[in-house]
């Protein structure tokens, strides 16, 4: 892949959905199982900041290829979205840290699995994605989640690409990537109203 050293190896580990399937290897821990590992961390989203730069960096490039991906062999996008870790601090919220990052927040939010805009708190550990797009759980486990996948479902398979993140703690979980797509309007507001349920009642 074109971005080792970036923490791809260690924390982020693709299988492509198209045939024929292109599989990129994992690395082995000594019980046979994948090795979990820390992210490229952002210490505060400043320009001063080398992990900020870095993911700057990687969302310009990212955005020039969705721009240009007609002319492209199409969704290579795994390939080269790379996920950096970054803790809130107080006053900041999914909305501003998707300006400063030039991220929408679907991205930011369908990642870190949050329905709403009020589950983000200062000090939790949060993934940021370095191309826009949504992140379908493999899983869907909330309302929300299962808005997403209704939407989705039937492109799924030529549209996304499949990728397993390994968050430091806890499980593997399989995700379905979207390179470039956002919320539609029902999702939007869904997530906006935390008093929403799906199925949606008239």
């Amino acid at each position: 892949m074109g971005k080792s050293g970036r923490g791809l190896s260690l924390a982020f580990f693709f299988i492509f959905t198209f045939f024929p399937p292109l599989f990129f290897p994992l690395a082995a821990d000594d019980g046979g199982g994948l090795v979990t590992g820390g992210f490229p961390v952002i210490t505060r989203l400043d320009s001063r900041d080398t992990g900020f730069a870095q993911f700057i960096a990687d969302v310009e490039h990212n955005r020039m290829r969705l721009f240009g991906r007609e002319r492209e062999i199409p969704f290579a996008f795994g390939e080269f979205l790379t996920v950096y870790q970054y803790t809130p601090v107080n006053g900041e919220n999914i909305f501003t840290l998707a300006a400063r990052c030039n991220i929408p927040y679907a991205a930011i939010a369908s990642l870190n699995r949050l329905d709403n805009p009020v589950m983000l708190d200062a000090g939790m550990p949060l993934l940021l994605p370095s191309c826009p797009g949504i992140f379908l759980p493999a899983l869907p486990r909330s309302d929300f989640e299962n808005l997403l996948a209704a939407a989705r479902i039937s492109s799924r398979d030529n549209e996304a690409a499949q990728i397993n993140v390994n968050r430091r703690g806890g499980e593997p979980e399989t995700f379905y990537f979207f390179p470039g797509a956002d919320f539609n309007s029902t999702e939007r507001i869904f997530f906006l109203n935390t008093g929403f349920r799906f199925p949606l009642r008239n």
